[in-house]
């Protein structure tokens, strides 16, 4: 089975050691990239907090990225990355004055530093790639 350019893109993303397939990327477009990379990004926080996870697992986990990726820490606002987090969980309000630009940067660095680290079987990252695809398609 071929996979799609969307499915390629995606692991592209969020599979540690591999690097974005810019190539694709420019085929698909920012729209569908970002479509893509936003349903990402949910289904990531939904996977990593689920309902029952508290807003201190959440500081703990921006606390960690920032220690998972220190060449990048100056690039964290620790504060702007967990009202992301949160917002996607459900408080949208903090979502209303998050920069742009900020958000989405942030869609690619979150959804790896959260996939990367879940260790998810080939199966599972099969089926999440799809759910990613299909909630992208659904918006």
């Amino acid at each position: 089975m071929t996979k799609s350019n969307d499915a390629i893109f995606v692991e592209s993303a969020v599979l540690p050691g591999t690097d974005i397939r810019q190539d694709i990327a420019a085929e698909l477009g920012d729209q569908r990239v970002y479509t893509l990379m936003g349903a990402a990004l949910a289904l990531a926080v939904a996977v990593k907090f689920p309902d029952s996870a508290t807003s201190s697992e959440v500081a703990a986990f921006v606390n960690d990225m920032k220690e998972r990726y220190p060449e990048g820490a100056e690039e964290f606002d620790g504060e702007q990355i967990e009202k992301i987090i949160r917002g996607i969980r459900g408080e949208t309000e903090l979502l209303d004055n998050i920069d742009p630009n900020f958000m989405a940067d942030m869609s690619f660095m979150l959804t790896y530093a959260i996939i990367s680290g879940e260790g998810l079987s080939d199966a599972d990252m099969e089926e999440y790639v799809s759910q990613v695809i299909e909630v992208a398609d659904a918006h």
